[in-house]
């Protein structure tokens, strides 16, 4: 009866070698299935990333297109239909933007009055989709594949309508771009080798693909294959045939404009699948050839050293690799095991086992990483919570000081200089401001704080502000300045500016103490993108862009990481007393400029806070206003003065009877809107911005339908470059601040008079 024992210990170590050696190609191979099974699931998500990069681009195109033709439409020369004054200006936009085959006006009837590049009259687009459907809808539409009258090239077009003060569509302003332009912008992309995608418009026609594109530009797309895609899914991902015959893993993406019940394009990427196997399967012949290479070499082992100095070798090599099962990321064996394969073996089992420690210490370290991600998107949304609040409050406050300050403004001015009650309104008067400034910090924290724009030269502001720097901060503290030359103006209020300044100087005095120290002041500018401003505090990602920068640096004591997550918080101080919205404000008014802050800090070591301001391409300068003559106010006729807080009504009804009109109130929109219908001569409109049933902008366009001419100024705790944004090009008379005085009304109803 044959025994295994009467084998001799070379035939029973070779027997032992293919034994193992069997299981082992089974593992190669089950590994090796599983790593296309990977290669492949990662090409599908590398095919709809791609999908996704291209549609991304072509919508940063529409949305280029839209905001032009947007700013056309606005036009008073595009409103008044005159070509000779227009086609200028649609010449130099083509040649800006070579992306645009054309950009051409069209009338109501699409007769072409306006075209960038020359046109033989008579011109007519009315049989085109992009203008019949942006005529019908009133939206941004789109077109298909055609072959431009004016350029004879490959183009698709966007339109947009022309509508008049009522809303009626009078035109249509129509993009076309330039299909041959794409291969262009997607050629930036640096997209993998054999990589294809294509666009296609809403009937299927091939407006643009990568590979073959002189071929197929203007073709159809298979059929059936636009079939599943038209009727399925916004976006999908499936494996089939391509172009050329050979398969693909293809993702694709559906574009759609607003109010367009069907997509205007559809964006497919392609990667070959044998493309996506090609590192699957070199990994798997190269661990089979080298499967194959160690079982030769373990056979010659057997045959000339035998059992003696190969079981044992094993005996640690399996020693370790149940120390490394169990997790034992640290086991090492080379020194061990040496010579001949079982060290090669060895070798390739510590290279190994280096590799899964350092994945592990990787998978750590992204742990962490989200975990910090975590925790500053807490950290901002609570900030962002925290305006809101500051915001709503202040705007409350500012209310309730507008009656506190009017009241006090108008005793003032009926008392005699002999009252006794003079002294208590006037300190009536001083408290109301200070804490009209507290509400105004809490304004500037939530980023809607009260600016007046200006074009600021950042190095005369600092140098002006030199000497009450020096005298405001610690007599151990060496403050310097270093001012770039030829520092880029910046559009800011520069009393915010200055705010900014003084607080982070005092700031970093504070730090120094009593200890000998320096204050550095630094100016400087430069190009920012997505990377510059990873880490720092902003409301929002800024704007890649021209930068100034503002940075103060002290040699103080510095802040640990805990300290520096909450410098922002409102309230937050580090001191035994002191309590307020400094930092916190600090961050509101960078907020709103558009900016953003970097801190940097470790204790013992001092800190450094960077701003960084957009830059503006005006001459810089730093304004200075003079006072102005006192006027009167020869005041006449009705006045409708529209405010929900009853204490507003009341004073701002007291102030402008004082200037000699005839007031009537209104507590909402709505009951404003009726008074207004049933009232003649009205000289003007107070309008309140928030409040409840109809806000101050509805009201303020249900007014203008029912009398154009009407002059509105607007009131409002928030900032005057927001509401003046937010009304552009709407015929606003004017605006005002609360809490406001006797003065600032009388001066913002002088304007509204002699206008």
């Amino acid at each position: 009866m044959f025994r295994l024992t009467d084998l001799s210990i070379r035939s029973l170590l070779l027997l032992i070698t293919f034994v193992v050696a069997v299981p082992a190609a089974g593992i190669i191979l089950y590994f090796g299935i599983q790593f296309r099974h990977e290669m492949l699931d990662r090409a599908r998500t590398e095919t709809v990333k791609l999908a996704d990069l291209v549609a991304s681009e072509q919508q940063h195109l529409v949305t280029g297109a839209e905001q032009l033709m947007s700013v056309l439409a606005q036009l008073p020369e595009v409103k008044n239909s005159d070509a000779a004054k227009v086609e200028p200006i649609l010449r130099e936009l083509h040649r800006l933007n070579p992306m645009y085959s054309n950009i051409v006006i069209a009338d109501r009837k699409g007769n072409v009055w306006a075209s960038a590049v020359p046109v033989k009259p008579p011109f007519v687009v009315a049989d085109r989709r992009y203008f019949r459907n942006a005529l019908a809808s009133g939206r941004v539409s789109s077109g298909e594949y055609v072959i431009g009258r004016a350029t004879v090239k490959p183009v698709f077009n966007l339109a947009y309508p022309l509508k008049d003060l009522h809303g009626a569509v009078t035109g249509v302003i129509n993009v076309g771009f330039e299909l041959n332009q794409y291969r262009l912008i997607l050629g930036r992309m640096r997209l993998p080798a054999a990589t294809s995608f294509s666009l296609l418009d809403h009937k299927g026609v091939i407006l643009f693909r990568v590979l073959d594109q002189d071929t197929w530009i203007g073709k159809p797309y298979p059929p059936e294959e636009f079939r599943k895609m038209k009727e399925g899914a916004e976006a999908g991902t499936d494996v089939r045939q391509g172009f050329v015959g050979d398969y693909r893993i293809i993702s694709y993406r559906k574009m759609s404009l607003a109010g367009e019940a069907t997509p205007y394009m559809y964006v497919t990427a392609g990667i070959p699948v044998q493309a996506a196997l090609h590192n699957a399967n070199k990994a798997l012949m190269e661990s089979m050839a080298l499967w194959a290479f160690i079982l030769v070499l373990a056979c010659a082992g057997a045959l000339l050293i035998g059992k003696w100095s190969i079981l044992d070798r094993f005996k640690l090599l399996e020693e370790a690799s149940r120390r490394l099962a169990a997790g034992d990321l640290q086991v090492r064996v080379s020194d061990l095991v040496v010579g001949g394969e079982p060290g090669s073996l060895a070798r390739s089992f510590d290279s190994m086992a280096r590799e899964l420690s350092r994945r592990e210490a990787e998978g750590l370290q992204a742990a962490e990483d989200r975990l910090g991600l975590q925790r500053q998107l807490l950290h901002a949304q609570k900030l962002e919570s925290l305006g809101v609040l500051a915001g709503g409050i202040a705007h409350d406050f500012n209310n309730i000081l507008t009656a506190i300050i009017g009241n006090a403004d108008l005793a003032l001015m009926r008392l005699g200089p002999q009252s006794p009650a003079l002294e208590n309104l006037k300190r009536i008067e001083q408290s109301a401001s200070r804490a009209a400034d507290l509400a105004q910090q809490m304004l500037a924290y939530s980023g809607k704080g009260k600016f007046v724009v200006e074009t600021v030269d950042l190095n005369l502001l600092l140098s002006e502000m030199l000497h009450m720097l020096e005298i405001s901060i610690s007599k151990k503290a060496v403050l310097s300045l270093k001012l770039a030359p030829e520092l880029p103006a910046l559009e800011a209020d520069a009393t915010q500016i200055h705010q900014i300044v003084m607080n982070l100087v005092i700031n970093a005095s504070e730090a120094i103490g009593d200890r000998n120290g320096s204050i550095t002041v630094t100016t400087g500018s430069g190009e920012c993108d997505r990377d510059f401003f990873a880490g720092a505090w902003a409301s929002e990602e800024p704007a890649a862009g021209r930068y100034v920068f503002l940075e103060v640096q002290d040699t103080g004591c510095g802040m640990d990481q805990e300290t520096m997550a909450k410098i922002f918080d409102p309230f937050f101080t580090t001191k035994f007393t002191g309590r307020g919205l400094g930092m916190a404000a600090v961050l509101g008014i960078v907020r709103g400029h558009q900016g953003s802050i970097k801190v940097s800090s470790e204790p013992g070591k001092g800190s450094d806070f960077l701003v960084a301001l957009p830059a503006c391409g005006k001459p810089a300068r730093l304004a200075r206003h003079s006072g102005s003559q006192v006027q009167v106010v020869n005041g006449g006729g009705t006045v409708l003065l529209v405010d929900d807080e009853e204490a507003v009504r009341n004073i701002g009804k007291g102030m402008l009877e004082e200037l000699g009109f005839s007031v009537i109130t209104a507590s909402d929109g709505r009951e404003a809107v009726e008074v207004f219908k049933a009232t003649r001569d009205i000289a003007f409109v107070i309008l309140d911005l928030t409040m409840p049933v109809l806000d101050g902008e509805q009201c303020f366009r249900e007014l203008r339908q029912l009398n154009a001419e009407v002059k509105v100024l607007m009131s409002s705790g928030y900032s005057e470059q927001d509401v003046i944004r937010r009304f552009w090009g709407m015929g606003l008379a004017g605006f005002l601040q609360k809490p406001y005085r006797f003065s600032a009304l009388k001066q913002a109803v002088l304007r509204i008079v002699e206008a």
